[in-house]
């Protein structure tokens, strides 16, 4: 549920920053939508979103996506990292553009394989250190470190 709940944390704010950049934003009816998460719309130019909020795999400097989520990271026009705060991220919350969608696998110390796309190979976005923004995202998370 927190999870969830976190996943719409970040949704809205992506929403919430294009519709502020001119975009008409749509976001899907459906949480477990398998092409996007949202669809946005300026002038004669569409983009299929996906979010991703999450707290970086920080020793690879890397976001992460689980093996059945990747296909979909690949195929939408935008994949948006939104960084949970962490001591690394100084209690802020960071919006990441994935411009490049080159990754490689990395198993984690309980041995699950995952995605990874390089935080250097992304474009930030927006930068939020208000407490609102940090605290509607920092209440869901399921970090070991919530910055609290």
């Amino acid at each position: 549920m927190n999870m969830n709940m976190l996943g719409k944390a970040g949704e809205t704010l992506v929403s919430n920053f294009l519709q502020n950049e001119g975009w008409l934003v749509k976001t899907s009816v459906n949480q477990y939508d398998n092409k996007q998460d949202m669809i946005a719309t300026r002038d004669d130019v569409t983009v299929t979103v996906e979010v991703k909020t999450q707290q970086p795999w920080h020793y690879q400097n890397a976001f992460t996506v689980k093996p059945n989520q990747l296909q979909k990271c690949l195929d939408v026009d935008a994949l948006i990292f939104v960084e949970t705060p962490s001591k690394e991220s100084n209690h802020t919350v960071r919006m990441w553009n994935a411009v490049k969608r080159n990754y490689f696998t990395a198993k984690t110390r309980d041995g699950r394989s995952m995605a990874c796309f390089d935080i250097d190979d992304m474009e930030l976005m927006e930068t939020y250190d208000d407490f609102d923004t940090v605290n509607s995202i920092r209440r869901h998370t399921n970090s070991e470190w919530s910055g609290q």
